[in-house]
């Protein structure tokens, strides 16, 4: 259930992640992906139906104002409605702040 506050509102009924994502994703609109890396963002979105997702750009990172406005202003001109910010499955040692950084942006 942490999930769902997290991501959606204290109203919603999901239980489940499937359920927290019904919910949060907008229907007809898409779905902005990122990839945060210390140095690059990946970014992709969805189609409409968010079925398929398809790379979008690479962004060289310069600081937290710029790269803020740049993903604003990308998650507007993709008419996204939601996004998706991947965390790093595995770490090599030394590599957390990465993983702690994506969880920061929220």
């Amino acid at each position: 259930m942490p999930c769902c506050v997290m991501l959606c509102c204290e109203e919603c009924p999901a239980t489940d992640v499937h359920s927290v994502l019904r919910c949060v994703i907008r229907k007809g609109k898409r779905v902005m992906s990122l990839d945060l890396g210390e140095k690059k963002i990946g970014t992709a979105f969805s189609d409409r139906t968010n079925l398929i997702a398809t790379p979008h750009s690479v962004y060289y990172r310069h600081n937290m104002s710029k790269d803020i406005g740049f993903l604003n202003r990308l998650f507007k001109e993709g008419d996204a409605g939601s996004m998706v910010v991947g965390l790093p499955v595995e770490l090599k040692e030394g590599d957390q702040s990465v993983a702690q950084n994506s969880t920061e942006l929220r």
